[in-house]
């Protein structure tokens, strides 16, 4: 907080404490975030582990109280995992980005969980769309291009120390 208003010409004297609200104190602004499917695209298509963990930590935070963890958020998409694939969760989750050597998740379900969705959530169309697009953005618009896979695939990239895939839909 200290340094934001610093870089916005607002000196500050002292540090930043927690405390009681002052009677009488006016709000000055509220902003609105951004819809969901907006943040989620934004984290998706360039694929920022930065905006994956901060969600992930988010969901720990509304299923399981303040403060979101990490160990929160893992709980909960473990337990979407368990309900929305027809396999159940047969992985180990460490963290949100997927960068954790920690974390395992087999080809199948991560297979079975995308064609589940697909089936019957309401929020498929806007996952779908928040996918980089072969040949066209994000992750993917290098790939496929000047094949006749360019814009055929949506897919999210992944890539740990020797390691790379690709998970989506054709």
């Amino acid at each position: 907080v200290v340094e934001s208003l610093r870089r916005v010409g607002i000196d500050v004297a002292g540090g930043v404490t927690r405390g009681t609200l002052p009677q009488g104190t006016v709000l000055l602004h509220e902003h609105a975030s951004q819809p969901m499917t907006e943040i989620v695209r934004d984290m998706m298509k360039p694929s920022s582990n930065m905006f994956a963990e901060t969600l992930l930590k988010l969901l720990g935070a509304e299923m399981y109280g303040k403060p979101g963890t990490r160990e929160k958020g893992v709980e909960v998409l473990r337990a979407w995992i368990e309900v929305s694939s027809p396999g159940g969760c047969t992985c180990h989750l460490a963290d949100g980005s997927g960068l954790s050597p920690d974390n395992r998740l087999t080809s199948r379900s991560l297979t079975d969980l995308l064609l589940s969705e697909s089936a019957g959530s309401l929020a498929y169309p806007d996952y779908l769309a928040s996918m980089p697009v072969s040949g066209a953005d994000g992750t993917l618009r290098r790939r496929f291009k000047g094949t006749h896979a360019k814009r055929l695939v949506r897919a999210k990239t992944g890539r740990i120390s020797l390691v790379a895939s690709l998970s989506g839909i054709a």
